[in-house]
């Protein structure tokens, strides 16, 4: 996801703040239109230029380059796989 945004959004990100949009977005698809979700970008890229963001090293060490769209990520999504309790307010 930290790919994705930085391509498709200029968001220079760490995997943490990756990690949270993918959260974020997991829960928006469970919660439906109407909700508000907030998250917070704890990290930036700039600590992983040499390891997260370097093609040649996730190549070395065998990690895929994810280069789907938010759209398949979310499709890709299975809710019964997830469990969310929401507490009430």
């Amino acid at each position: 996801m930290a790919h994705y945004l930085l391509k498709h959004e200029s968001l220079f990100v760490g995997p943490s703040a990756g990690l949270n949009v993918v959260g974020a977005l997991w829960l928006a698809k469970l919660l439906g239109p109407g909700h508000t979700i907030v998250t917070v970008l704890c990290d930036g890229g700039g600590n992983y230029r040499s390891k997260c963001f370097n093609p040649q090293w996730l190549t070395d060490v065998k990690i895929p380059i994810e280069k789907k769209t938010v759209q398949q990520f979310l499709d890709a999504f299975d809710e019964s796989k997830i469990k969310i309790q929401i507490p009430a307010h």
